[in-house]
């Protein structure tokens, strides 16, 4: 009995050792997620009747591709500043001025890169793509999933709370998979989980164990945060 005992000891401690070994312990996880998350500022002046009013805003987004020289950052379209003219129920503003400026990893707190394309889903799904040229730096991809996320599963979730909370890394298991409609009637899936979010997660990696991207963040509901795929 105490041999199997001490067997089964020793075989628990060589898995822990081996899971350390390959770099799958959280820790390694969130310093791939930092590399591979960033941060997107924006900016635009409306004109109004009386006053020109200024937005500024922030959020995450995160590395999917590298292609044709630039950095495919996928992050959500409220993210950009878009979401609430499309989904206005009065005369689009005239926009003044736009910008959109991303921040890497390993940048300092002012060097912010201009974006130079915005691609935003035609059905009006909480997602957009976003283009930034590859001479910023080596970055790695996020690779996606290829597999169904289920609930029970693990999650982990990146992205960067107000109050300067950046490359805030959270963890939680999926509550549950649900079926929504966007605005212009296209299905698509969200995924509720319990790990922690606050403003300034929206755009940010939802990750599986395997360090693969399952879903982006978008909104707390009810203490719970939602990931769509």
């Amino acid at each position: 009995m105490k041999q199997n005992k001490l067997y089964h000891w020793l075989l628990a401690i060589l898995i822990v050792v081996s899971l350390g070994a390959c770099g799958k312990g959280p820790e390694n996880l969130a310093e791939k997620l930092k590399k591979s998350t960033v941060i997107i500022s924006g900016y635009f002046k409306e004109s109004d009747l009386i006053f020109d009013d200024v937005v500024m805003w922030w959020g995450s987004g995160v590395i999917i591709d590298k292609k044709d020289r630039y950095y495919h950052i996928l992050t959500n379209t409220h993210v950009i500043g878009f979401w609430d003219i499309y989904n206005s129920d009065i005369i689009t503003p005239k926009i003044k001025e736009y910008f959109i400026f991303v921040n890497f990893f390993d940048s300092g707190e002012e060097e912010y890169h201009e974006v130079k394309k915005i691609f935003i889903q035609k059905d009006l799904v909480d997602y957009a793509i976003l283009l930034v040229e590859e001479s910023v730096g080596d970055y790695p991809l996020l690779k996606l999933s290829n597999s169904t996320i289920r609930q029970g599963e693990q999650v982990f979730a990146m992205g960067h709370p107000m109050g300067g909370a950046d490359y805030t890394l959270t963890t939680g298991v999926v509550s549950a998979i649900r079926e929504e409609i966007s605005d212009l009637g296209s299905k698509f899936k969200t995924i509720q989980t319990d790990a922690a979010i606050n403003s300034g997660n929206s755009g940010g990696p939802l990750v599986n164990k395997n360090r693969e991207l399952v879903g982006i963040n978008v909104s707390k509901i009810m203490g719970r945060m939602r990931g769509r795929r």
